[in-house]
């Protein structure tokens, strides 16, 4: 081997050497050097800003909107649909739905059913709610007292015109039995005249009788001899002696005692003639009271009828259906199809906004309350307002620890509500607000000085740090208001909320 290659590699072997050991020195680190890098690095601060905003708690709920359940209507009508109801249609109180066999079916607004005809007298509440359908409509139905009675029947008479239709008359039937019942009144009313004079022709016939004639006769001669024993009396001239006197006195006390004798024998005779027709008055008046009796009876028979008997709503051609107006959603039968059963299903106009509180928020909200509802399928907000909070936990099917609760939209239009249809939405209920715009920072920025105060770190921009004594107002979803009392403190200054 040449010199000069020796060389090389010696040259090569030292360099490779003195890496080695270089390396094998840079990873002996003394004891010292090892704490100061395992030591934990120097503490630093957790600062957030002050803000400069309206602060406001609000109880935060979720809720379903929808419309009202859709509504089956059924009728009873036999017969051929003529006109059927459209799909889609906007349905209002006083429409004609269909028409079966050239008969209407109305709607109405109301809760109750129509469960039955409603005739002439006819009472309950489901008139009370015809006659406030009426009223609402333009009809006057008098009184709304719940009776079906004339003014009533005469308003439906003038709806169903105004829709083209006859009301529902009295039958044939009806009228013959009306005029029937006046025939029997009368006959009843002629038959107790009749009696009532039989009685008095009887009673005439014993002044009739001989022994009552005779006995009168004598009654009204000692009548007369009594006038005139009175008038030779008052006729006696003055200085009539007194024997005189006396003897004209004693002749009116004598009158009179025959006044009196010859009455009772009037009387006796009267009696005498009564009893021998006693038998034939008692069948008489027997006979008078039978006749009353009937005559009651026929004109009640006559009342009845004539208050029953007029125009009548059928159980087939009204329907109510609560919260009208509303929208045809189906229509299960077409023209020329047998009416009968469900003829079309209705759903109201009215949006329902409901959910349920815990009774922590419960206790803040009340009726009448403002509410943001926001649509979570478009993010669009419209105003509300609570409209009903329930007074119990546990109602209208909510958990028992719950509170069920209502929102009525506001100010929304038609395209809002269409889009409310059928969806979950976010619910905002202000309870509280700050009035205006506060400083405010996080609750963790808050400590208490060792005078009980409420006091926050601010971080100064040298890195350095000073206590500001504030007070406390508004408190919210982790946030305070702060007015400082001792040091200033400003919207952007850094108060420190950890390290």
């Amino acid at each position: 081997m040449r010199p000069g290659r020796v060389l090389i590699l010696v040259v090569v072997a030292a360099i490779v050497a003195a890496g080695i050991a270089w390396a094998f020195a840079s990873r002996i680190r003394s004891p010292a050097e090892i704490q100061a890098e395992t030591a934990p690095p120097e503490p630093s601060l957790i600062t957030v800003p002050v803000e400069f905003i309206e602060l406001e708690d609000a109880v935060i709920t979720s809720g379903t909107s929808r419309f009202e359940e859709p509504v089956a209507v059924n009728i009873t009508a036999e017969g051929v649909i003529e006109v059927a109801p459209e799909r889609g249609t906007e349905i209002n109180e006083g429409d004609v739905a269909l028409v079966a066999n050239g008969r209407p079916l109305f709607v109405l607004d109301g809760d109750l059913p129509m469960w039955r005809p409603i005739i002439p007298a006819t009472e309950g509440s489901d008139v009370v709610q015809l006659q406030e359908s009426l009223a609402r409509l333009g009809f006057d139905p008098g009184p709304v007292d719940g009776v079906f009675g004339p003014r009533t029947q005469g308003a439906i008479t003038d709806f169903y015109a105004s829709r083209g239709f006859d009301a529902t008359q009295p039958s044939e039937t009806q009228n013959d039995a009306i005029e029937s019942a006046q025939l029997g009144a009368s006959d009843a009313h002629d038959a107790v005249v009749d009696a009532r004079q039989a009685i008095a022709d009887l009673d005439d016939s014993i002044l009739l009788d001989e022994g009552v004639i005779a006995a009168y006769a004598a009654f009204a001669a000692a009548q007369a001899a009594q006038a005139a024993a009175e008038q030779a009396l008052a006729a006696a001239p003055p200085g009539t002696g007194p024997a005189e006197l006396a003897v004209l006195q004693a002749a009116v006390e004598e009158a009179s005692k025959q006044v009196v004798t010859t009455g009772n024998g009037f009387e006796a005779a009267k009696a005498s003639a009564a009893a021998t027709i006693e038998p034939e008055r008692k069948q008489l008046v027997e006979a008078l009271d039978l006749a009353l009796r009937s005559r009651t009876e026929a004109n009640k028979t006559l009342a009845r009828l004539r208050k029953t008997t007029g125009v009548s709503v059928p159980l087939s051609e009204i329907v109510f259906i609560d919260g009208l107006p509303g929208r045809i959603d189906t229509v299960p039968v077409a023209r020329g199809d047998f009416a009968q059963g469900v003829v079309m299903t209705v759903t109201g106009q009215n949006l329902v906004i409901n959910g349920s509180l815990p009774r922590d928020r419960w206790t803040l909200v009340t009726e009448g309350d403002s509410v943001e509802i926001e649509n979570r399928d478009t993010g669009e907000t419209i105003d509300g307002v609570l409209s009903l909070v329930a007074d119990e936990s546990g109602t209208n099917g909510v958990d028992a620890s719950r509170y069920y609760f209502e929102v009525e939209p506001i100010n929304a239009t038609e395209e809002q509500f269409d889009n409310l249809r059928n969806v979950s939405v976010r619910l905002t209920i202000p309870v509280i607000s700050s009035g205006g715009r506060v400083l405010a920072v996080p609750l963790a920025a808050l400590s208490l000085a060792a005078d009980g105060d409420s006091i926050v770190e601010v971080e100064n921009p040298d890195g350095t740090t000073r206590f500001v004594k504030v007070d406390v107002g508004l408190t919210t979803e982790g946030t305070a208001e702060v007015s400082p009392i001792d040091g200033d403190l400003a919207e952007g200054d850094q108060v420190v909320v950890g390290r």
